[in-house]
């Protein structure tokens, strides 16, 4: 289960284009580990053997076959992990691959993100973060976050942008002390509202306000 958090430190009423770039590593062995001979030419082609296979030699030439390997048009060009983007699955390391970001399939509706850039957007959120909360990486007003607290007849109420439609499932937890662990659950369910294609809804619950100043934090699984 993938999950991803924000955090509020507030006390009762405080609150706080796409890009392509495609890899191919694949070789064409055509008559792979075949013999081929004719007029002056016999040639013994190799599939990524080591050592070579053997030496044909007939007619006016010898060739020895040898080892096929991986090699890059740009090797002074690397992705976050110091490798080369031809060969690197996820070249800003926002875990994401490189295809799910070209082809957009992290997202409902497939929407493509930079696979060289980990906050396509730059909304505050990487592209990975922005999958698993089901928002649009582009929209900065779109991104899991508390957006109030505030109190009204007794009651103190948490108020986080969400992503509504019943298909993910949110825990807000409180505290008073932010420098502790965030034990007590205020709310743990999924969120319904929000317009097609990405459901955007503000979602509120209410929270006793027992035991003085609080801080809450708002998680999300996808």
């Amino acid at each position: 289960m993938k999950t991803i958090s924000a955090i509020a430190i507030l006390v009762l009423s405080c609150s706080t284009a796409a890009f392509a770039q495609y890899t191919n590593k694949s070789s064409v062995l055509d008559g792979s580990g075949t013999r081929a001979s004719g007029g002056s030419y016999t040639n013994l082609s190799a599939a990524g053997q080591p050592g070579g296979i053997a030496v044909a030699s007939g007619g006016s030439y010898v060739n020895q076959a040898g080892f096929l390997n991986t090699f890059c048009l740009k090797p002074g060009q690397l992705g976050v992990h110091g490798i080369p983007v031809e060969i690197d699955p996820d070249n800003d390391g926002d875990n994401l691959t490189d295809m799910q970001e070209i082809t957009g399939s992290a997202f409902s509706p497939a929407t493509p993100t930079d696979p060289n850039n980990p906050s396509s957007g730059n909304t505050g959120m990487s592209d990975l973060q922005a999958s698993i909360a089901g928002v649009n990486p582009y929209d900065s007003n779109a991104t899991l976050r508390i957006v109030a607290v505030t109190n009204a007849s007794g009651q103190t109420y948490v108020a986080w942008r969400a992503h509504g439609n019943n298909e993910r499932t949110y825990v807000v937890y409180s505290t008073t002390n932010a420098m502790q662990q965030y034990a007590t659950v205020v709310f743990s369910n999924k969120v319904a509202g929000g317009s097609y294609p990405w459901y955007v809804t503000t979602n509120a619950v209410p929270d006793s306000p027992a035991g003085g100043a609080k801080f809450y934090t708002v998680t999300v699984s996808q």
